[in-house]
């Protein structure tokens, strides 16, 4: 990436038109530039805000030292979490699982008619109810990106 890109990906930080690697390798070259006299003092803390909400939303929230840090989805149906189970710590890769805010975490069912094959209601397992051990830690799930994605986007 030339340092003309560099610098609008920078000034653009928060825009869905530039990739996360463009985002990163524009504020590595920004930062090692031998000078930066145009951009301001709230664009560079733009930045740093991003940098920061980034780390925030797929940080890892151990229960066992937070036990109310929970998580908190307009649409829990529909979103995953990466977790770690008591006693299996180490384990790698980890598992996945949906969070209720009043069952705690586990997994959505869709439950279908098998006359009309429609789609009749969903209902939610604990993971103790599926045979699983305690979530200790949890985090979010980052979006994936597809390299077909990026191409639609130049």
């Amino acid at each position: 990436m030339n340092f003309t890109k560099a610098f609008a990906v920078f000034m653009q930080i928060d825009s869905k038109e530039f990739t996360e690697d463009e985002k990163y390798e524009a504020i590595q070259q920004v930062l090692d530039a031998a000078t930066i006299n145009s951009i301001t003092k709230k664009q560079v803390l733009n930045v740093v805000s991003w940098l920061f909400n980034k780390q925030q939303k797929y940080r890892w929230h151990d229960l066992r030292k937070n036990p109310t840090d929970l998580p908190d989805v307009p649409h829990p149906e529909r979103t995953w979490f990466e977790v770690v189970q008591e006693d299996n710590e180490d384990c790698i890769p980890r598992a996945t699982m949906q969070y209720d805010d009043v069952l705690g975490f586990g997994f959505y069912h869709d439950i279908f008619d098998p006359v009309s094959l429609g789609y009749v209601d969903t209902e939610f397992t604990i993971a103790e109810e599926e045979g699983l051990a305690e979530v200790v830690a949890w985090r979010e799930i980052e979006e994936f990106e597809s390299e077909e994605e990026d191409e639609v986007k130049e």
